[in-house]
């Protein structure tokens, strides 16, 4: 457990191991060039107002033999300056994403993406959101690239269109 006033860089590749849980109340920040592996079945906390700076990349592996890899936001800000890929689940109960300028945020085909209907949820201009797995119910506010791949399962989910944002969509499956 990291505490509030901390400030945790990882500078040099790093995986979270199967069964781990590091839980966030600082800052974590993942350098550019860096990639931070949450191997299956590790979960990632962001609570107490916590803060995931991602510059580099970070990749939430799937399931295998038990359960997928976890980022669960109960209370903090995600930022995607590089790249995200979920193959595993990204939860946002309490806070905020935001997909930066070049940022990139892949939801890939195992992967589940929810955000409860408080959470503030963006892709800025230059942004990218690219779903392949399935999304809950949320509200995005787009002044970047949302594209839909594939057999998307996804719920109730509102786009606010801002000036100069793009949406591709492929297919669309409504749960």
């Amino acid at each position: 457990v990291y505490d509030v006033d901390q400030i945790v860089t990882i500078t040099g590749d790093t995986s979270l191991d199967y069964n781990a849980m590091l839980t966030i109340n600082g800052t974590l920040v993942v350098k550019e060039g860096v990639t931070l592996t949450l191997k299956a079945g590790s979960k990632l906390v962001l609570d107490s107002n916590a803060v995931l700076d991602i510059q580099g990349n970070v990749i939430v592996e799937e399931k295998y033999d038990g359960e997928p890899a976890m980022i669960d936001v109960t209370s903090g800000t995600v930022y995607v300056y590089g790249t995200l890929d979920v193959n595993g689940t990204l939860n946002v109960t309490k806070g905020t994403l935001v997909v930066k300028q070049d940022g990139i945020l892949n939801i890939l085909d195992e992967g589940n993406f929810t955000a409860a209907p408080v959470c503030k949820v963006s892709v800025e201009k230059s942004g990218t959101l690219a779903i392949s797995g399935s999304t809950g119910a949320m509200t995005i506010d787009n002044a970047g690239t949302i594209v839909y791949n594939s057999d998307v399962k996804t719920g109730d989910t509102t786009i606010n269109m801002l000036n100069g944002a793009s949406l591709d969509v492929h297919k669309v499956t409504l749960l």
